[in-house]
Order: structure tokens, then C-alpha cells, then sequence
């Protein structure tokens, strides 16, 4: 394709041999359909076709069937031919505009069986293309538009105008080839365009009276039919547009939509004297995050009020005011765009004038900027202490205004040092609270000891060491023997790290925590340092080294004998290793309640081919719950009898009573090359992640379609002998589909007779391969049509795999995956 675009420039300027069909003079007429010449010969030649236009149009071009070989479009310009741009009207179709009455070229370079085809022709009102802003294309609903220059030869963006006036209260819906939202504005904001069967739509709600000026920001021209739809009012076809002031609910129960497009940078806020029973208020940042209920912002449940700040204006919010109950008479609530406050940026905090100081937080929740101007020549450490411990997930940092990056961070507390030796300098103090009352605390400067800093940390000694100022300190310790270096202070609230470095990016090294212990593997020599946070005048911890106990590092694993593992008082991280009886799948499970924070992971003991410790997966699986999903710790691997399986747990909290679980089962097919899973035609398989799992499929001629609904390694093979020594494997490449909210893999491998495929997974998350279409029928059951019809024994699942429903009735649109009877179906509801 590329290398006809090359020639494109010149082909209209150099077609002027005088052989037949070869020059303007004497070019074939061309009609609407296929247009087609025979090339005698082998060498290439240009086929020149013309076309004199009866009205203004456009007109759509395209390659021959089963070609890819488009023509070039030449129009006349005063005295030159001069090669026309185009604009997609759809999948392998060109629009080119023409004006009534005048003649247009089509040149094809090619030999043997040469054309092009016209698959259509739309009259338009105005070809002008809209080139300037006082003289705008008028966009007629039910025709074809053209706005743009299709005689432009410079491949710089320029501008081109339509503008529209509502006739009556409606949706425009304008459906184009071209991508719009990224470079077309209406009435100065951005338009939202969905994708759907290769084309581009943009729904914009109109009413009746109003004009709307579209600008385009482009270098091709751009074609695009045009409707008026009337969708439900408030529905997401056609929100409400939201207004500042007094906005109205409808008083029937259901989800209405509003939109609106801030023209300024402030908080976006909805309030109402109301009250929205079991409902709820949410604000999304554009249309396509509603799919997902990606939310800026939501209300608390049974309210209106929320506020959110918008630091971007010109982005259209779309706002769901979902309505549970019905109202005896339609509802109102109130929006504003509300102006900064004072500590709501950074940029316009709440300034501490002198030190030490005592403040409290304007709110119990929300971020809150405060600032301190600190003169030129302070070498001091800046001390911020909460006046009591605060709620889980509330945060504290100091930093220099500009570089939140390279200060220090806290929860209570922190210290920063504040040097100024440079000039003068402002320091910001930021709180991000989630707290049930509005937080109190102190500021103070005082001088910098040793301890207060990372770079100028205490000798710490074997045994006890006393703490002698609040906060954050810093001690550092020589190991004088390989083994267990650790750290117990007297105070539970007191948290321990081991530093790698000074630097911020440094790190820290992976510290065994059981209880109030904090250990590390030490190296007789080496330079420890020692962070303790949250420390107060009077405490006190405890160095000692020694030994690991079984089960306190990798290398150092307990080997479970009896099956299961029970965490006893006071410890929070373990090793453990299971060794198999026998060849077998072993199950491990975990009883502990999911939580994002913990560690909880396992692989096969030993090491990889490069010497390396072996990788450990997280040891997580979905379930159902009822029809919900949710996340266990569980995980499977097959071992060879005398291979051993390492599990590493590192719980948050207290863990105490905890049991983790080994079963051993026989080898399920799929986990070995000559052991397949086998896989026909419109059936489906569960892929687990952990360990690798083969899938065999007798593709049958033609088309053999395979869907999986999550991206996974895989590799394939053509024959056992190939699988099970991994030789002449195959990369396959699984297309990725977005569909009605939903994504999926696809993979088509088109044979010409039957012939067997091995899959190799390497699944890193759990997964369901489906074999779609083509493919032998399973020998014990065989296989029905690819959509059921009889809604009994039915279940359905998200191509993700969450069970939705027990019948096909009244399912939202989408692509569902259905089992009935042992069998699976995909079912698409439009």
C-alpha cells in the first residue's frame, strides 16, 4: 500500500501516453458498481476512468473485490489535474467530494484484471467544505456533509467550519468513517464519538432554537451523515443539560443523566434539601468511564450532596442521579462551581505565619494545603504532630512548595529538614484526612541532633537503646556476625525499617515482621540502618542478633508434615515448604480474610535455569459467592513425586488461629503435553494460574475461531512429539476485542484439512478458552447449534466469567457465555 501511495503524486500529471484507456482523452467512462480492464501484457500500466458529476456529492471508492489496490482520484483545477484527498466513509471505502457538472479522473496502476468499484453516491447540499468561520457548512439532518478541502496538497492541519440550528428539541447523532472527539469542537467543547461496526457516531442533545457551531481541526477532508433521534429525556443518549442554579429530578424512580462543561478550574458541587433514599449521586469525567463506573466523585448513599474538585474546565462531566424511590412531585437539586478556598490548592494554602503554632484541619476529611515561608539561612528540622493517632488511611507529608517528591512523609507525624542556605523558601504541609472529627496539630522548628536525620544517625549497641525525642530517628548498627539482626522496641505503635541508603530512592530491605519484632538477614560487616517512626521521648528497643528460626526465611523453610500449617500468637510472616508423595496436583489454601496489603504468594522450590530463586505467584483465585466475585487465597501446581511446593505468607494484623492447608489429587488432564485437555467445538475450559495447563483442539477445514476473555502467554505446537519436548513452537497472535464493555482475546486458524493444535498456557491470572466455531464435536455428547433456545438447566456468565443469571430472559445487552446440559454457548443480546 505504501508504495502505491509514492506513486500517487505523480500519476495524475504523467498518464498522457496516447494509448487506449491510458490518457484523459481517451478514458473509459465510469459507472456506479465494479469498473474493471483487462492489461494485456506483463507489465504495469495506468487504467484511466471518468466521471462527470450530475449534482453536488460525494462519492464513495474503493478497490476491486478481494484487492487492496485503490484508485487515485484526480479533479480539475483551473487548467491542472490535481490528485484529491479523500475521507473514510467506511471499512475500505473513500469519500471524495464533486461538484455538479464536472468531469473527475480515476487512475489504477496495475496489470491483468485492473478497476476500482463506486459502491455509492450521496447528494449534498454544500461542497463549499466550509473553509472559512463566517461561511460554516449548514449540517442537514437525513443527508451527507462535507466539510474540509479535498484539494489541499499540504499535509499541515487547518480548520473548517459547520455550524447546525435546532429545529426542535432531539439528539444530532452524526455517524462518520473518521475519528472526530480529538480534533472537533462544539460550540468550543470537545465531542465524545463511540465506536460501533467501524464506524465513528457522536450523539450531541440539541434544542430547539439553539445553533451549534462545529469546528474542525483536520488535514483530510471529512464526510458524515447526520439524524435526529429522540431518545428518552434524561436517559444517556440524551441527558439533561445541567444548569448552575435550581437543576430538576423527574419524580419517577429510575438513573437520569445530566451533563455540563465547566468553563472554569474550581470544585464542581451538588446539594438538595432532599433526601435520595437508597440512591445515589455519581460524576463521571467522560461518557466512556460510565462503562466501568469509573467515578470522579460519588454522594453517600441516600444523598445528593457531593463536590469534587475540576482542575481541567472545558471537559463535559456527565452526572448520574440515580433514584431509587419515586416523589410525589419531581425533585430539586442545586449545582455550583465553587472558587478555590484557602488550603484547597497548593498553590493557595493556609499560611502559618509564626512557629511554633497549633492548627486544626476546616473539614475531618479531604486534602488540606498549608504553607510556611521560611527565611533565607534556617538549617532546622520542621516537626508536625498530630494531637492523636490518626485514622487508618489519613496521611501527612512536608515537602518545598513545587516538589512533593523529595520531602518526608507521615501519618501522625513527620520532620523535615528545612535548609535554606540557598534563599528563602516556602514549605507546604499537606494533610490528606479521613478522620471522623477534624484533626488538631502542632508545628514547631527546632534544632537539628544527631538522630534526626538519615544522614546522621545514633550508634545503636546490642541490647537496650533509649529514645530521646519524638518522631521519626535514625540509628545505624555494624553486624558482627551473619544471621538474624532484629529490632523489638517497647512500644507497639513504634514501626521499624531498614534503609538501603540515604537517598529517597533507596528502598528498603524486606523485613520479617512477627508482632513488634522487626528482623533482617544480616552480613558480618555490613552497615545497617535503623528508621523508627512514631517514637516518643522515654521509649526504648532492643537489638540483639542471632539465628533464624525454621521458618523465618526462604532458605529456611518449615516442612509441613501433617497437611496444614496453624499461625500461632504473635507471628505475621512465614515459609513454608510441601514436598509431594507422589505425581499430583497439590492445592494450597489460605483461611485468612482477603486483604489487598497482605503477601501471600507460592511457587516450586529451588532454583530457575540462570541460578535464581524460583518466581513466586500470588496465591489468589475468584470465586462466587452467591452471584458475586470474589478473591480467595488458593492456588494449585502439579509436582512430581519428591518435588516441594514454597508457600510465603506475610499477614497484616493479627493472623493468630489462621490455617493454611496442602491437598494432594490426582493430575487432572491439561496439565501435561501428553495428558491435554481436550477441547471440541462450542465447548470452554477453566485455565487456573500457578502452573502451566495444555489444551489439544482437532481443528477441522476452514476457520477454527478460539476466544479467551484475559490476555495469557501461550504457545503452540503441531504435533505431541513437538509439545513434549517444546520444539518448533509457534507464537500465536490473539486479536483483542472491545465489545459492549467487554474485552476478549481471538485467535483464527484457518487449515485445510483436519489437523490437531496444542496450547501451551503460562497463565498469570485465572481464565476461561473457548472454542468457538469449527472444530470436532465432543465424541460423548456432541454439540447443539451456537445459541440455545430452550431456557431450562441454564447459566450465565460475563465473558469474565461472573455468573449473572440463570436464564436468557431479560439479560442488558452484551456477549454472555452460556452452559446448559455440559455445553457452551456465546450469546450476543444487541
Amino acid at each position: 500500500m505504501k508504495q502505491h501511495l509514492l506513486l500517487l503524486p505523480m500519476m495524475c500529471l504523467t498518464a498522457t501516453t496516447s494509448m487506449a484507456q491510458t490518457s484523459y482523452d481517451t478514458a473509459i467512462e465510469a459507472k456506479i458498481g465494479e469498473n474493471t480492464y483487462n492489461v494485456d501484457g506483463d507489465d504495469m500500466q495506468t487504467i484511466i476512468w471518468k466521471y462527470t458529476a450530475e449534482k453536488n456529492s460525494v462519492i464513495g471508492v474503493g478497490p476491486l473485490p478481494n484487492t487492496y489496490n485503490y484508485p487515485t482520484v484526480c479533479g480539475v483545477q483551473g487548467k491542472d489535474t490535481i490528485n484529491m484527498k479523500s475521507s473514510n466513509l467506511k471499512y475500505g471505502i473513500n469519500g471524495y467530494p464533486m461538484e455538479a457538472g464536472k468531469t473527475y479522473f480515476f487512475l489504477v496502476q496495475g496489470r491483468g484484471e485492473t478497476g476500482f468499484v463506486i459502491d455509492s453516491v450521496e447528494d449534498v447540499a454544500d461542497i463549499n467544505g466550509g473553509l472559512k468561520k463566517d461561511n460554516p457548512v449548514n449540517i442537514v439532518p437525513g443527508t451527507m456533509t462535507f466539510v474540509g478541502d479535498a484539494y489541499n496538497t499540504s499535509y499541515a492541519s487547518y480548520k473548517a467550519y459547520a455550524t447546525y440550528t435546532a429545529t426542535e428539541d432531539a439528539q444530532l447523532v452524526i455517524t462518520t468513517g473518521a475519528y472526530l472527539a480529538e480534533s472537533t469542537t462544539v460550540n468550543g467543547n470537545r465531542v465524545e464519538s463511540e465506536y460501533n461496526n467501524n464506524m465513528y457516531v457522536t450523539k450531541l442533545g440539541v434544542e430547539k432554537g439553539k445553533t451549534y457551531d462545529f469546528e474542525f481541526n483536520t488535514t483530510q477532508p471529512i464526510m458524515f451523515t447526520s439524524e435526529l433521534a429522540h431518545p428518552q429525556p434524561g436517559s444517556l443518549d440524551m441527558p439533561f443539560a445541567m444548569v448552575e442554579g435550581d437543576n430538576t429530578v423527574p419524580a419517577d424512580y429510575g438513573k437520569y443523566y445530566y451533563t455540563y462543561t465547566p468553563e472554569k478550574a474550581g470544585f464542581f458541587t451538588i446539594t438538595s434539601d432532599n433526601a435520595l433514599p437508597g440512591g445515589m449521586v455519581k460524576i463521571y469525567n467522560n461518557k466512556y468511564s460510565i462503562s466501568y463506573d469509573g467515578t470522579l466523585a460519588k454522594s453517600e448513599q441516600g444523598s445528593y450532596n457531593v463536590r469534587v474538585e475540576i482542575e481541567q474546565p472545558g471537559t463535559q462531566l456527565y452526572v448520574l442521579v440515580d433514584k431509587i424511590d419515586g416523589t410525589s412531585d419531581p425533585e430539586t437539586f442545586r449545582m455550583a462551581m465553587e472558587d478555590y478556598k484557602d488550603g484547597e490548592k497548593e498553590s493557595k494554602p493556609i499560611m502559618i505565619e509564626s512557629l511554633p503554632a497549633q492548627q486544626t484541619l476546616p473539614e475531618a476529611t479531604g486534602t488540606i494545603y498549608y504553607g510556611i515561608d521560611v527565611p533565607e539561612n534556617t538549617n532546622k528540622l520542621l516537626v508536625v504532630n498530630a494531637d492523636r493517632t490518626v485514622a487508618n488511611g489519613t496521611a501527612l507529608s512536608v515537602y518545598p512548595e513545587g516538589n512533593q517528591w523529595n520531602g518526608a512523609n507521615g501519618t501522625s507525624s513527620a520532620e523535615y529538614n528545612v535548609n535554606t542556605t540557598n534563599g528563602a523558601q516556602r514549605i507546604i504541609i499537606r494533610w490528606s484526612a479521613v478522620e471522623k472529627t477534624p484533626l488538631s496539630f502542632s508545628v514547631s522548628m527546632k534544632d537539628i541532633e544527631k538522630g534526626d536525620l538519615i544522614t546522621n544517625p545514633i550508634e545503636a549497641v546490642l541490647g537496650e537503646n533509649s529514645i530521646t525525642a519524638e518522631g521519626t530517628r535514625y540509628y545505624k548498627y555494624t553486624a558482627t556476625r551473619d544471621g538474624k539482626l532484629s529490632i523489638e522496641p517497647n512500644n507497639p505503635a513504634v514501626t521499624v525499617e531498614f534503609p538501603r541508603g540515604t537517598d529517597s530512592w533507596s528502598g528498603t530491605y524486606d523485613a520479617v515482621v512477627n508482632g513488634i519484632n522487626y528482623s533482617v538477614e544480616a552480613t558480618e560487616g555490613t552497615e545497617y540502618l535503623i528508621k523508627l517512626q512514631n517514637c516518643k521521648a522515654g521509649d526504648a528497643f532492643t537489638l540483639t542478633e542471632g539465628d533464624f528460626a525454621t521458618g523465618e526465611i526462604r532458605s529456611l523453610p518449615i516442612d509441613i508434615e501433617s497437611n496444614e500449617y496453624a499461625f500461632p500468637n504473635n507471628q505475621n510472616s512465614v515459609w513454608l515448604r510441601y514436598k509431594a508423595t507422589r505425581d499430583c496436583m497439590v492445592t494450597v489454601d489460605y483461611d485468612g480474610d482477603f486483604n489487598a496489603s497482605n503477601t501471600v504468594e507460592y511457587g516450586k522450590d529451588g532454583k530457575d535455569q540462570y541460578g535464581n530463586d524460583n518466581y513466586l505467584s500470588p496465591m489468589i483465585t475468584s470465586t462466587l459467592v452467591g452471584e458475586t466475585s470474589t478473591n480467595i487465597y488458593r492456588g494449585t501446581m502439579v509436582l512430581n513425586e519428591g518435588d516441594a511446593m514454597l508457600v510465603h505468607l506475610k499477614i497484616v494484623g493479627n493472623a493468630e488461629g489462621t490455617k493454611v492447608t496442602f491437598a494432594e489429587s490426582n493430575i487432572p488432564a491439561g496439565y501435561a503435553a501428553n495428558n491435554p485437555y481436550v477441547l471440541y467445538a462450542g465447548k470452554s475450559v477453566e485455565v487456573k494460574r500457578g502452573s502451566e495447563f495444555w489444551v489439544l483442539a482437532y481443528m477441522t477445514e476452514g476457520d477454527n475461531v478460539f476466544m479467551t476473555n484475559t490476555y495469557s502467554r501461550v504457545y503452540t505446537y503441531s504435533n505431541e512429539e513437538d509439545a513434549k519436548n517444546l520444539t518448533n513452537e509457534e507464537y500465536p497472535n490473539f486479536e483483542y476485542k472491545y465489545e459492549n464493555n467487554q474485552e476478549s482475546y481471538w485467535l483464527t486458524k484457518t487449515v485445510d484439512a483436519e489437523q490437531p493444535i496444542y496450547f501451551r498456557f503460562m497463565p498469570d491470572n485465572d481464565f476461561t478458552f473457548t472454542y468457538v466455531t469449527g472444530g470436532k464435536e465432543d465424541p460423548g455428547t456432541g454439540i447443539v447449534s451456537t445459541e440455545t433456545n430452550v431456557d431450562n438447566n441454564v447459566e450465565v456468565f460475563t465473558i469474565g466469567g461472573v455468573k449473572v443469571a440463570d436464564s436468557t430472559k431479560a439479560l442488558k445487552k452484551g456477549i454472555y457465555v452460556i452452559r446448559q446440559n455440559g455445553k457452551t454457548f456465546k450469546k450476543v443480546i444487541k
